[in-house]
């Protein structure tokens, strides 16, 4: 009962977003206590349940169990940034919600149209963003709210030679989706510095990767030659670290130092 009533204050708390605006991306591991406020069977989380300021926590019941549900694969969301996210007792693979990068989906309403399929993707009520382009669109199903007869029980996506507009008349209605450029985020250059500890991921090369773009963190990078780190001497990597830029000072290593910063594609 208690998962069922998150659910249902997941969906209440996610309808204000736009749901093609947000991903979740892999962030690492971590846990927090609390700040739940819904949950998803499976152990990867539901990019429709993706809204600014959420992080979404997930165990496989294998490599990562929760004590709580043990051997069970289950996501929880939580009203928490990824950065704030810590000291949970049940470490799972962490994704923090963030603005879809480039070309991506935009949500249009509910809707159908028999064939003009040229795609199919699985696993996800959420169309892929490799498959977004011009002229076509995306009707995706969850297999629960939404349903496909012809794949009863199956989240996935079709996408289709068609607009949104002349897309009807279909008997399985699902989430309809058109192309859209939307809001992005990129590092960007914040000088030399360091600061210690607060790190809570990291990844090699000399310049962070877009996928730790997390409002409220800071990234620092070494080259290993211009800048290095005296604990890996040599090498090209980046640190993630909970706090911000203009805090991240004192730390005795030096590098190019990122912030996450707003763009329009």
């Amino acid at each position: 009962m208690k998962q069922r009533v998150l659910a249902i204050s997941l969906a209440l708390f996610a309808v204000g977003a736009s749901a093609a605006d947000f991903e979740w991306l892999d962030t690492g591991l971590t846990d927090c206590t609390g700040r739940d406020v819904g949950s998803t069977s499976g152990s990867v989380p539901d990019n429709h349940y993706a809204a600014s300021g959420l992080t979404a926590v997930c165990w496989d019941g294998k490599t990562y169990s929760n004590r709580n549900s043990p051997g069970v694969a289950f996501c929880t969301y939580k009203n928490i940034s990824r950065a704030a996210c810590v000291g949970g007792v049940n470490t799972g693979k962490a994704y923090a919600a963030a603005p879809v990068k480039e070309f991506a989906w935009e949500e249009k309403g509910i809707g159908d149209c028999a064939g003009r399929d040229v795609n199919a993707s699985y696993g996800s009520s959420l169309p892929s963003k490799a498959l977004a382009t011009a002229g076509t669109i995306a009707v995706c199903w969850d297999g629960k709210t939404y349903n496909n007869v012809n794949n009863p029980g199956q989240a996935f996506c079709t996408y289709k030679s068609a607009t949104v507009e002349s897309c009807t008349g279909g008997r399985n209605p699902g989430w309809v989706y058109a192309p859209a450029k939307v809001a992005a985020m990129k590092w960007q250059a914040g000088g030399i510095g360091d600061c210690t500890g607060q790190d809570y991921a990291q990844t090699d090369g000399k310049t962070p990767h877009p996928n730790y773009l997390i409002e409220g963190t800071a990234a620092v990078c070494w080259d290993g030659v211009e800048h290095s780190n005296r604990n890996a001497p040599g090498k090209a990597f980046c640190t993630y670290k909970t706090v911000k830029l203009e805090q991240c000072a004192g730390g005795r290593n030096p590098g190019w130092m990122y912030s996450p910063a707003r763009a329009i594609n």
